[in-house]
């Protein structure tokens, strides 16, 4: 994870989004390399980024109590995240 995190900097909200695409796409990744070598089964690429996006966002979206900046509203935005996760 060093190696990832030397090469982004931003704010928390920005840093931990980018740990959780990391985590979910590792995740899916190896997910598929299994359902490929035990079951010989597979799925397209698209669908392996609609189930990365859609496990990051919906985790996101359980969150509460972010700090309001534009900076956070622009990227709760991008991933059509609610803005009940911001502080009033």
């Amino acid at each position: 994870m060093s190696w990832a995190k030397q090469f982004y900097s931003g704010n928390a909200m920005v840093l931990t989004i980018f740990k959780l695409s990391l985590a979910a796409t590792i995740y899916w990744l190896w997910r598929e390399r299994n359902s490929r070598v035990f079951q010989s089964r597979s799925q397209d690429c698209s669908s392996l980024q609609d189930a990365i996006v859609d496990d990051v966002r919906a985790c996101i979206s359980s969150w509460r109590g972010v700090k309001s900046s534009p900076q956070n509203h622009d990227l709760a935005a991008s991933w059509e995240i609610s803005r009940k996760i911001f502080l009033p």
